[in-house]
């Protein structure tokens, strides 16, 4: 099979992630209203903002997504696919920056869509850190890996998105976007505005993120697209079982009786 050859598993809707859209648009807002608030305040008031802000865009996109129409079946997989990045995070690895949450939260996006990418992404670290330690760094973890999701649900369907190259790409990038967001909250818990600190925070997290990276894009390599297929004939096998694919469970949430 060719990397860009398509089989009869079903795909994510192509609707998939248009409404979901608000929620990409108040996420960046926060970031370039938290970005202008450290810009033009002391740095005090601009972690506070971004402390509260990081967890009520966050609100808005749970609410969001409960308000979609998401089957059991996918449901279900979601849940599956969570478990194992818990699992795999509580097991610990002597090397800075080697992980799998990332690859099986961009599998999660590409094989089933925006929704249930963010929701895998955002649900891992929340499930995880009550074992590994909850903090004020959660939600941005969540909001990290919930928008790697999210990302990887966009561009499902695409050619991009079944070619193994291009997404051993995407997987190295995906380490800068969640160690650049990570950074960000350092950065702004350390509440000292000074360029060379926020430049030496990058500098020093760029190696574990570059290792990061490559880990998912070489899993992602290796795994393109076969496991796209294998979640999309577990999905259709659950729907056809009467798992959560039937007209009720498919209502949004306001519809169902």
């Amino acid at each position: 099979m060719s990397d860009t050859q398509h089989t009869d598993t079903p795909a994510p809707s192509a609707s998939s992630g248009r409404g979901f859209a608000i929620a990409l648009g108040v996420v960046i807002a926060a970031a370039l209203v938290a970005l202008a608030v450290l810009m033009a305040t002391n740095a005090d008031d601009a972690f506070g903002w971004a402390v509260i802000a990081v967890p009520v865009v966050l609100a808005v996109a749970f609410r969001t997504l409960e308000r979609r129409a998401m089957s059991s079946a996918v449901i279900g997989i979601v849940v599956a696919l969570v478990a194992l990045a818990c699992v795999l995070r509580f097991v610990r690895i002597p090397i800075q920056g080697l992980q799998f949450t990332s690859w099986l939260v961009i599998l999660a996006g590409l094989a089933l869509g925006a929704e249930p990418g963010f929701l895998a992404g955002a649900l891992v670290p929340f499930i995880s850190n009550f074992w590994l330690g909850q903090g004020s760094w959660t939600p941005w973890e969540m909001l990290a890996w919930g928008l790697l999701g999210a990302i990887a649900g966009w561009i499902s369907g695409t050619r991009f998105s079944r070619n193994r190259w291009w997404m051993l790409v995407a997987g190295v990038c995906s380490g800068w976007i969640y160690g650049f967001i990570l950074n960000m909250y350092s950065f702004l818990y350390m509440r000292t505005w000074n360029r060379g600190m926020f430049w030496s925070i990058i500098a020093a997290g760029l190696p574990g993120d570059t290792l990061s990276g490559v880990c998912t894009g070489i899993l992602l390599l290796v795994s393109i697209p076969w496991s796209i297929d294998l979640v999309g004939r577990v999905r259709a096998r659950n729907a056809a079982a009467g798992d959560g694919d039937s007209a009720g469970s498919a209502l949004p949430h306001g519809e169902r009786k």
